[in-house]
Formats: C-alpha cells, sequence, structure tokens
C-alpha cells in the first residue's frame, strides 16, 4: 500500500484516496464546492505548481506540475488543466497535460510530473483574455459590465489589456478573476462571463492556448 503523509486540513476524501493508493482521478467534488468547466494553464515564479489532496493550503501536496513564468514578454508553458470545480480560492483539476510542453521544449527537464487530480490555488492559474468588454459583479450574461476593460491596441481596438493575476472561484464556464494590466496596474476583481456583450462590443471569450490565440 503506498503512503503518504498527511497534513492537517485535508479532507476525509483526500485522506482515503492517499491511504488507498487509488487513482487520484477517483476524487469527489465535496460538498459546498462549486462546479464549473474551464480550461487553463499553471503559472507560478517558482516554476513548478504544488497540487493538493484537498482545497487548503494545509492539505497533502499529491504531487507538482511545471509552471509557465509570469513574465509576459517571454512566456515559458505551463501544465494545461481542465477545471471542474471551486472552493474556497482553490480550483479542482480533473486532468493535467503537459504533452505540449515536452514537445515545444524538448531540452527543459520536467522531472516528476503529477498527472492525475487535484486541487490547485486560484493564484497558480490563468488563461488569455481574447476579447470582451469588462468584469461583472455576478456570472450572468444579463449583468452589465462593472469594470471596463481598455484595449491594448492603438485607437482603442485590439484584445483586452488585462492579464488574469488570481483566480477566486467559477460557475459553469464563469470565472471570478482579479485582474491587472500588462504592466501591472490593477483593473479590478469581478466575473469574466463567457459570450458576455454589452453594446457593441465583442463578447468575452478566453483561451487557454498559451503561445498563440483560439481562433
Amino acid at each position: 500500500m503506498r503512503m503518504m503523509r498527511i497534513a492537517a486540513g485535508s479532507t476525509l476524501a483526500g485522506l482515503l484516496l492517499a491511504l488507498s493508493g487509488l487513482p487520484t482521478y477517483a476524487q469527489a467534488i465535496p460538498p459546498g464546492a462549486k462546479r464549473c468547466s474551464f480550461e487553463a494553464w499553471t503559472v507560478d515564479r517558482q516554476g513548478r505548481t504544488n497540487v493538493r489532496a484537498a482545497p487548503s493550503i494545509r492539505a497533502a501536496i499529491l504531487g507538482t506540475v511545471p509552471s509557465a513564468s509570469r513574465r509576459i514578454a517571454s512566456p515559458e508553458e505551463g501544465a494545461g488543466v481542465s477545471v471542474i470545480a471551486s472552493m474556497n480560492g482553490f480550483f479542482l483539476v480533473g486532468s493535467i497535460d503537459v504533452d505540449d510542453i515536452e514537445t515545444a521544449t524538448p531540452d527543459r527537464k520536467l522531472g516528476k510530473v503529477f498527472r492525475g487530480s487535484g486541487w490547485i490555488h486560484g493564484s497558480q492559474l490563468a488563461f488569455h483574455i481574447q476579447s470582451g468588454d469588462g468584469l461583472r459583479a455576478t456570472p450572468s450574461r444579463d449583468a452589465p459590465v462593472s469594470v471596463r476593460f481598455r484595449q491594448a491596441g492603438p485607437d482603442g481596438i485590439g484584445d483586452p489589456d488585462a492579464v488574469v493575476l488570481q483566480m477566486h472561484g467559477c460557475s459553469g464556464r464563469n470565472v471570478e478573476a482579479t485582474l491587472t494590466t500588462m504592466d501591472g496596474k490593477e483593473i479590478g476583481r469581478g466575473w469574466l462571463v463567457r459570450d458576455a456583450e454589452e453594446g457593441q462590443a465583442p463578447p468575452v471569450m478566453t483561451c487557454p492556448l498559451q503561445l498563440t490565440t483560439c481562433t
């Protein structure tokens, strides 16, 4: 039987999984968690992101995955993740993919990579904000813009000048996040509501492709 030290704060489900040796993708969504469905990638200045057994900084670390740099001008690919729930500022990922990293940068030494399911803190996840008008106060397409984006291109045309600093929660395909501009000025906190639009602005779209766009 595979043994693992369990830190205080781990859920009973995480404890049972760790002691049983069952694949971590069998983790159940705990009561109180918000279900959602979106893709992102891992990002951390240290180059590694912890995957935990429960949505707590005190929970057992199941393993680590590679992280992209926060340097916008020179990104490195992080691990791609599929998010299925959120709780306490953590996000439950159902799968982790590092195939693109190994293909694009074969000389990058990844070491032992965790490929199962587990919880990642929202400060270590990101995606591109490809288009849209701004943040909403609630995860509803009918909600008006509460924080408007500035466009990155000349004359206010182009992609939003907005970068994910931290994700806080999710609901369906919508994500609550704190955003900054590309030069690090805080924009604010609110909901990125997929397909929401107001007036003549393009709908809000996000993209989990790190080095290109989704269209």
